[in-house]
């Protein structure tokens, strides 16, 4: 958790302020990976875990189990689960689902490393009500590039191949009928492989 403004960390503080910029904050406005922020008590210290939405406490006022004193989230002094780095606090955002300032050629690929690197991790961070079209659109961004970088480059040195090797028209037609059946059978697996992505994510 760090200032908005000045990148300060903002863990161990009872005062809701920066101390380096003097900005204002709460821990309500930031969001956490599930379980992995301790919220200490003010009083007692006594650690509770967001398992809510946005990795909050929930409920998030109540009366503290040690101390019985009425407290609310935003009076905790927040501090990274044991054994939890101040990275693994941060939630993972697909760069594909916010493509905000990165543009869709950069989203994809970023998008394509954390998938190869951490699939599990990014398939949770699609957020559930995050639209089809989007899955759609990133499968036929990756089946058109898989078609010309493998598919393409195969059919034509087969062809050269059949070139080389023979005269005959019929086989020439053959490695023509070859690529034309890559090209046509593309839009199918675009269709199909979006709609299966779609339904794991």
């Amino acid at each position: 958790m760090r200032c908005k403004t000045c990148e300060y960390p903002l863990w161990q503080l009872t005062s809701r302020q920066c101390p380096e910029c003097g900005t204002p904050f709460s821990p309500s406005d930031h969001e956490f990976t599930l379980n992995s922020v301790r919220f200490c008590c003010p009083h007692c210290q006594q650690a509770y875990y967001g398992t809510g939405e946005k990795g909050h406490l929930e409920p998030r006022t109540f009366a503290c189990v040690s101390c019985a004193k009425f407290i609310d989230m935003d009076q905790m002094v927040l501090l990274p689960a044991e054994g939890v780095t101040e990275k693994e606090t941060l939630v993972t955002v697909v760069p594909w689902v916010d493509r905000r300032g990165r543009g869709w050629f950069k989203s994809f690929f970023i998008t394509m490393g954390m998938a190869i690197g951490n699939p599990r991790r990014t398939i949770a961070a699609v957020p559930e009500g995050s639209p089809a079209r989007r899955a759609f659109w990133y499968m036929a961004i990756h089946v058109t590039l898989q078609t010309v970088l493998s598919g393409v480059p195969f059919v034509v040195g087969v062809m050269l191949i059949g070139f080389t090797a023979s005269r005959r028209s019929g086989m020439t037609v053959g490695f023509f009928a070859a690529f034309l059946m890559c090209m046509v059978c593309a839009p199918f697996f675009i269709v199909v492989g979006a709609l299966a992505a779609h339904g794991l994510l």
